[in-house]
């Protein structure tokens, strides 16, 4: 955990947590703090690491990248709803009356709603988190605690009731009375309490303190592989460990065999990116994979010192990927939520769907056994050659 040196986390400094900006009005332990947002009254518990320096009031809109995974599965649907409307008119000039109320009735809203999040959609530079409600402070048929209360409640079930340790109710009960006397609030009833940890659904505390594969094993995979009619519409991407032994730029020493993490665009079949790296898949390497996709390739050339034209790059519509774990994480997901980027997954047994980069990847090992320090895929065919004594390539030169 890092506090950057510019924040300041003392009581009445201003903060930015999801991209609006808070008023720390107390501190409930060392990581989690009591937060205000004086134009629209809001109280929310926010951990240390979702904090950043507040910014000029006439800056750019700032998400934190830890705010991606920090809200709620409901928040998170709920964007991603507005977001089906609120994007097309974004793209116009001027929003006409009837569209607008034709907005409004679909979401639910009034119409200066819809004006209100499509100024905050306009100035985020079309980021799904500009579109997040605002809590409601309560109705028929919802608790009566105060918004602070509540906040503080719901920041503690989530760090000790959903965490892996599962802390009892009483546990619970008692740290948020602790919490509640710090920052000045009126402790709420243990009986409160405790509805609101039986109120919390069976999946969501398994997903929380199990995994999201925990939650869904039993949940079948639907789809098919779709009509692919534009570039950049859908783009496969997969993993591979490469057969050839790389090495040292120093010492020239073996350091291993890496991994290759590639992306085609199914429509052109064009390459359009790749992450070569000796750490195993993760979404870490997705994540740079894609970026590559999405970045000009001029750079990358003059890194490799190679001469050439790679003209592809942009967003591409959907990333149809395997059922591994590192394909399923949350940041991986809402990452690609947050810029309109749809992630399809194979439908279980059925590698042929994913047949365009399985090709790819072969083809690539298929040069690759013409290298030195190759492993081959067949370890009859290594026959007696030593990978590690003929190995010549560093990570940058086998990149090239």
């Amino acid at each position: 955990m890092t506090v950057p040196s510019t924040l300041d986390v003392s009581i009445g400094a201003q903060v930015v947590y999801a991209g609006e900006t808070f008023t720390i009005k107390a501190p409930l332990s060392m990581t989690a703090f009591l937060l205000l947002n004086g134009t629209l009254g809001e109280q929310v518990v926010a951990h240390l690491d979702d904090l950043s320096p507040s910014l000029p009031l006439d800056g750019p809109a700032h998400v934190h990248a830890s705010d991606l995974v920090s809200l709620s599965a409901r928040d998170w649907q709920e964007a991603q709803r507005r977001a089906v409307v609120i994007r097309p008119l974004a793209a116009l000039h001027e929003m006409p009356a009837d569209l607008a109320q034709q907005a409004a009735e679909q979401l639910g809203l009034s119409q200066r709603t819809i004006s209100t999040l499509l100024q905050r959609y306009r100035a985020s530079g079309g980021l799904l988190t500009s579109l997040v409600r605002r809590r409601s402070s309560g109705g028929r048929g919802t608790g009566r605690l105060a918004q602070g209360q509540e906040a503080v409640i719901r920041a503690t079930i989530a760090e000790l009731s959903l965490s892996p340790q599962r802390h009892r109710a009483a546990d619970v009960v008692q740290e948020v009375h602790r919490r509640c006397h710090v920052a000045g609030l009126q402790a709420p009833s243990a009986k409160a309490i405790r509805a609101r940890i039986h109120a919390i659904r069976p999946e969501e505390s398994v997903r929380r303190r199990h995994g999201r594969h925990a939650a869904h094993r039993l949940t079948p995979v639907h789809g098919a592989f779709p009509t692919v009619t534009t570039p950049l519409e859908v783009v496969q991407m997969d993993h591979t460990v490469v057969d050839c032994m790389s090495v040292d730029e120093h010492t020239r020493q073996p350091i291993g065999r890496p991994y290759l993490t590639v992306g085609i665009d199914v429509y052109s079949r064009c390459i359009t990116g790749f992450c070569l790296t000796l750490e195993p898949p993760s979404a870490v390497s997705v994540g740079l994979c894609l970026a590559h996709a999405v970045l000009e390739k001029e750079t990358e050339l003059r890194r490799l010192e190679m001469e050439g034209e790679w003209p592809i790059w942009g967003k591409p519509g959907t990333i149809h990927v395997e059922n591994a774990a590192e394909f399923y994480r949350e940041a991986l997901r809402r990452g690609c939520d947050q810029h309109g980027i749809r992630i399809a997954h194979r439908p279980v047994g059925q590698p042929h769907c994913g047949g365009t980069i399985e090709r790819v990847l072969g083809t690539v090992m298929q040069r690759v056994h013409t290298l030195p320090g190759t492993t081959f895929a067949n370890p009859q065919d290594r026959g007696t050659s030593a990978s590690a004594r003929h190995a010549a390539l560093t990570l940058r030169e086998l990149a090239r």
